[in-house]
């Protein structure tokens, strides 16, 4: 005769372990047992409980319970109830009384990935538009990449552990009929027959099995034994939900035992018969698959049990029952909501107040905000000492926001869902170490390569961290350099030659001359260490083994990660490198052949690889506090309980169809829908409410873009009505409130505009006539430059920019100018091309790039051209030319200093009828004649001053200045163009503009050194530059945004 079934429920709002607990020492669980005072008793049975932290839980529970006698504890298996992990997880807690010697092994997912990539991409070569037939307008939907290849491969995966879960095979796929569907069908049916044929010869070649299909064998095998052989022995499953087929048998199979129990959480008993009757017992995808009873409809109906049987262990304190009767409510299938409006379904007046009575909800504007709102409430419970919170969200990208934000307050808190393994420092750095390689040690990846804090290379930290500061700036920023670790090395060793030479050191930049032998050598190790890590994983032309390459790239990761003998830790040391570690063993355990690509293929390829990967810590947060996920949480609770992340498409998740099978197909095939998922994580939801006090949040936006409610809130927002949930919104804007106020600062004083008045023996007593210039548009560029000693950084691997054009248009021009100072040659045009090849090739920007020659030659020939015929028209008067010419005079100023003006002018023409005549090349904008009369572009008219006076080598001093010419050439249409500084509307004499700019200039100085004048920036926004340097050290955004003091000051 049968036994009994014994299935019980407890309500959310009651605390399903304590209860349980309490339950099974009483004796109501399984009546007559345990036998009181028989400290041996509790040991003769085992628990099934979802999770392995519930199972911790729970054997707490039972020994606070118990007294301070000895006794022996039952036996707690954890289940992991959630789709295929629940099977993976009891079969891990059971696999040393329930494993089958006689089944193969399971084959490692990882190698299962890459054979059925492999398969996927040699149906991939096979493929063709022509065999397909599909129209020319529609996709070919097959992979484009060895990284495209694996992930389909990890969705095929998925469906080959779906259909085995279900009892399902590939030959129940293909007889569907493919007429049903549309052309991709037949598509699809062509890929599965990959699965269906070659994947089962492949593993049975290398003697292995699917894992979830031997664990289903394995769990059906002993829920058939425990039918047939109805051991007597005390067998509790609590907790689960039976969301696979083998659990459910198995939990079926232990309700019909002598002493066996099933407690279920959080079977609703309160929904009315017709609305129960819409959710389906067989969870097809007629009724309400998404529905929070769904799961647990089925399984009664598995275990055939009328909900009306199921008995109540447990019931909550008033306030929290009727927040469970307010959910059933709001929850309820949407064929039955018109209830809402009727008399008979209408909640009592003040129910909806009294279960949301303890409930915040919390609208962010984003998820950073929503971050810094939850890490409030968490701080907040900590000031009861008693006082335990938990976060419960299903996005661990929140998690790591509200653990990032706990920090302020020095609060350590780790998510107990774990991270995934790519965003974990050592994840992290296997992937640079790809990408640096893939690459070829380009700067920008070399340079984010060497600043991880695992990245060691043997050597102390401080060493890399010095090396790689010398690299940068000593190699790295300037001209974009020829990839691989052996140029990098030869450009480090030309330009430490460079840094030792005194007259090149005159032009380099202050933060390269500042750098030391010591800095060199310190680079010179790392490049060394480089070369020696990645000595067997460089790019390679042509197809490579990307499998082949896994091995490689864990010898250099191993290497790059080697702490120095005196330092500890290193790349692998903690879980999440043990975790990198076993993936890599698992790729090369058994190397599958035939996955070819690039070698940049390999970062995106093992990217793939470590996808779905996590990496767990110990609990090693603050006691009090807890992150968890949705299956950590289950039938947990504390006194306060945050769910994050209430946003369609994150809590619940998006129902999507699968890659193969569109939602017809698994219907025909009996297979769950898309939506079961979203049916358990409402369960969750719900069964996560049972808190006293509860605070739920969303974002308005999440990772920028916009974000709709959770249909959860959108049902109680519903029934609550306007003002019971307008209640709720205000407790949550008082958090806000409080998380708007961690980063406002007691004050925001506008930014003024920068006016320093240094010293007058800090000020520069040289500069040229170009920083004159920027003296007058931006005083405190030179300030920032000469007082401070500042810098700029050329730019990290800079492309050839047009002052580089620049300075090698004057170079030629100079030349030739300094070759025919007086007759010119036969051919202009020719000579000037000769010297233009001659710089081309000698520029170290230009020398690895064909491709910027290629596009800047031809504007040189058309510059050739206007210049030859320019020169003829500018000698035909007779001159003589002094070209690239520099020169220095010394003023005294009002105070009794010295100061010395310098400038070196592209060419001075001494006029035969006497005078002087000063040409300026620009390859950029010429200043306007204006801008030169008022002062703002007194270059030339200095230049001027300074020759009159005789500051130019071959130029008598007491000439008059005739003309000052600008010249423009582009190369464009229009390759060249003239403006004499003149204006014929209004006369001026150049000569007097000279002298006057020069007097204007010895006052200014004046003024600087008397402190009458400061160094402001930008006194004349419309004459300044779009962009200085010292632009950001000024603030100029914020002081001119916020509309600070005008021009003068």
């Amino acid at each position: 005769m049968e036994a009994p079934t014994r299935v019980y429920t407890i309500s959310p709002g009651a605390p399903f372990l304590a209860t349980l607990a309490d339950a099974l020492l009483e004796g109501r669980v399984i009546p007559g047992w345990p036998e009181r005072g028989d400290p041996l008793a509790l040991a003769e049975a085992t628990i099934f409980l979802p999770t392995r932290r519930a199972a911790r839980a729970f054997a707490t529970l039972l020994a606070e319970r118990v007294g301070a006698g000895a006794v022996l504890l039952p036996r707690l298996m954890p289940l992991g109830d959630v789709d295929a992990a629940e099977e993976a997880a009891l079969f891990d807690a059971l696999r040393g009384g329930l494993d089958d010697p006689a089944l193969p092994p399971e084959a490692p997912e990882t190698q299962r990935r890459l054979e059925l990539a492999r398969l996927v991409l040699a149906w991939a070569r096979q493929v063709d538009r022509a065999i397909l037939k599909l129209d020319e307008n529609e996709p070919l939907l097959v992979p484009s990449s060895p990284a495209d290849a694996l992930g389909l491969a990890a969705d095929l995966g998925s469906l080959i552990d779906t259909l085995s879960i279900h009892g399902k095979t590939f030959e129940d796929v293909h007889k569907l009929v493919p007429d049903r569907f549309d052309p991709y069908w037949d598509i699809t049916r062509r890929f599965l027959a990959i699965a269906a044929e070659a994947w089962p010869e492949n593993a049975r070649q290398n003697g292995v099995m699917d894992a979830a299909l031997r664990r289903h064998q394995v769990l059906t095998a002993e829920a058939e034994r425990l039918l047939r052989d109805r051991p007597d022995a005390p067998m509790v499953v609590a907790g689960s939900t039976g969301s696979m087929p083998a659990t459910a048998a198995l939990i079926g199979a232990v309700a019909r035992l002598p002493r066996g129990a099933v407690v279920l959480p959080g079977l609703d008993l309160r929904l009315d018969e017709p609305s129960w009757r819409r959710i389906p017992p067989d969870g097809a995808d007629a009724g309400h698959p998404g529905h929070p009873q769904a799961l647990l409809s089925r399984l009664i109906g598995e275990l055939r049990v009328p909900r009306a049987a199921v008995g109540e262990l447990g019931r909550p304190a008033p306030a929290l029952e009727a927040r469970e009767r307010f959910l059933s409510e709001a929850l309820r299938p949407a064929e039955t909501t018109d209830l809402w409006a009727a008399e008979a379904g209408r909640l009592p007046s003040g129910l909806a107040a009294e279960a949301l009575a303890g409930i915040a909800v919390v609208e962010a504007a984003d998820d950073r905000e929503e971050a810094q709102a939850i890490a409030v409430a968490l701080r907040h419970a900590l000031e009861d000492p008693q006082a335990t919170a938990a976060l419960i969200t299903p996005d661990r990208t929140l998690a790591e926001r509200v653990c990032a934000e706990l920090k302020r307050w020095d609060i350590p808190l780790d998510d107990s869902a774990g991270q995934p393994l790519g965003r974990t420092g050592p994840g992290v750095l296997a992937r640079l170490t790809a990408e640096a390689a893939a690459e070829d040690f380009a700067a920008a990846h070399l340079l984010a390569l060497l600043d991880h804090p695992l990245c060691r290379l043997g050597l102390p930290r401080t060493a890399v961290l010095r090396g790689r500061s010398a690299l940068e700036i000593g190699v790295l920023r300037g001209p974009v350099l020829p990839r691989g670790l052996e140029a990098l090395a030869a450009a480090m060793e030309r330009a430490e030659i460079a840094n030792n030479d005194a007259e090149k050191r005159k032009r380099m930049p202050g933060a390269r001359k500042r750098l030391h032998a010591a800095d060199w050598q310190a680079a010179r190790d790392v490049v060394a260490a480089l070369r020696q890590a990645f000595a067997g994983f460089q790019p390679a032309s042509g197809a490579v083994d990307l499998v082949a390459l896994v091995g490689a790239h864990q010898a250099a990761l191993e290497a790059i990660g080697q702490p120095a003998p005196e330092e500890g830790g290193g790349a692998f040391a903690d879980p999440a490198g043990e975790e990198l570690l076993a993936l890599f063993d698992e790729a090369t355990q058994r190397p599958v052949s035939g996955i070819e690509g690039r070698f940049s293929d390999y970062p995106a390829f093992f990217s793939g690889l470590m996808s779905g990967r996590v990496a767990r810590r110990p609990d090693v947060g603050h006691p009090r506090l807890r992150i968890w996920g949705l299956l950590e949480a289950r039938l947990l609770t504390a006194d306060l309980v945050v769910l994050g992340g209430l946003d369609e498409k994150t809590w619940p998740p998006e129902a999507r169809s699968d890659a193969f099978l569109n939602r017809p197909m698994r219907q025909e095939l009996g297979l769950p829908s898309p939506e079961r998922r979203i049916g358990q994580t409402a369960h969750d939801f719900v069964q996560a409410m049972g808190a006293r006090r509860v605070i739920l949040t969303r974002a308005l936006k999440r990772g920028g873009d916009p974000t709709v409610q959770s249909r959860m809130l959108q049902r109680m927002q519903a029934v609550a009505g306007k003002e019971v949930w307008k209640d709720c919104r205000e407790r949550g804007e008082r958090l806000l409130a409080l998380a708007r106020l961690l980063d406002r600062p007691a004050a925001v004083a506008p930014a003024r505009r920068p006016r320093p008045k240094p010293p007058a023996d800090k000020l520069p007593t040289r500069l040229s006539v170009t920083e004159i210039e920027t003296l007058v548009r931006d005083p405190y560029s030179i300030y920032a430059k000469h007082v401070l000693r500042l810098d700029p950084l050329d730019d990290l691997a800079a492309e050839p920019s047009a002052a580089v054009k620049g300075v090698l248009i004057h170079e030629v021009i100079g030349r030739f100018a300094k070759a025919f100072p007086k007759e010119l040659p036969g051919d202009v045009a020719s000579v000037l091309l000769a010297y233009g090849r001659e710089e081309f090739a000698q520029t170290p920007e230009l020398r690895d790039r064909p491709d910027v020659v290629a596009f800047w030659w031809p504007r040189f020939e058309r510059m050739a051209a206007y210049l030859g015929d320019w020169e003829r028209r500018r000698r035909a008067g007779g001159l003589a030319v002094e070209a690239e010419i520099g020169g220095k005079l010394a003023m005294m100023l009002a105070d009794g200093s010295t100061f010395e003006l310098t400038g070196r002018a592209d060419r001075i023409e001494l006029l035969r009828a006497g005078g002087f005549a000063i040409v300026d090349f620009k390859t950029g904008a010429m200043p306007g004649v204006k801008e030169v009369r008022v002062g703002f572009s007194p270059q030339l008219t200095l230049e001027a001053a300074m020759a009159k006076r005789g500051a130019f080598q071959n130029v008598p001093a007491g000439l008059r200045t005739e003309e000052l010419l600008y010249v423009k050439l582009s190369g464009a249409a229009e390759a060249g163009q003239e403006r004499s500084i003149a204006d014929p509307k209004q006369p001026f004499d150049v000569d007097e503009l000279a002298e006057e700019h020069l007097e204007n200039l010895q006052k200014l100085l004046a003024d600087y050194r008397a402190g009458e004048r400061a160094f402001l920036s930008r006194p004349h926004p419309k004459f300044a530059k779009r962009y200085a340097p010292y632009d950001h050290l000024a603030r100029v955004r914020e002081w001119s945004l916020a509309g600070a003091e005008g021009e003068e000051g």
